[in-house]
């Protein structure tokens, strides 16, 4: 039987290293009238990847891409700065927690990914 951390220390065969991300928010801007945000990304990565570092930098993307549309929705009046630094906290510690969760599977620091010269 398979568990998360083997899921996660999974090291997918493909060459590709195309990673894509997709963030949508449905904004209520009146009574009946919604407005979904989208962002999206696709970041092309040199070299094989391990699960645990392809599942870090796609949290670190996702986080990225999140962020940038939050800081939209906070400049449109949509959303409070409060809301964008409660959502911003979140982030953080998911990304922290992926990043520690990385570091147990593989037995070596994460610091590359997220502190590139």
């Amino acid at each position: 039987m398979i568990n998360m951390d083997n899921i996660m220390s999974a090291s997918l065969y493909d060459d590709s290293n195309s990673l894509r991300v997709v963030f949508k928010k449905t904004i209520q801007k009146r009574q009946y009238e919604p407005e979904v945000i989208e962002v999206e990304t696709t970041v092309n990565l040199d070299g094989k990847l391990l699960g645990p570092e392809r599942m870090l930098i796609l949290a670190i993307i996702a986080a990225q891409v999140e962020y940038t549309a939050m800081v939209n929705l906070v400049y449109k009046g949509q959303i409070s700065p409060e809301e964008l630094d409660e959502r911003k906290r979140a982030l953080v510690d998911s990304v922290n927690a992926l990043k520690e969760k990385a570091e147990k599977l593989t037995g070596t620091s994460m610091e590359h990914i997220i502190f590139r010269d």
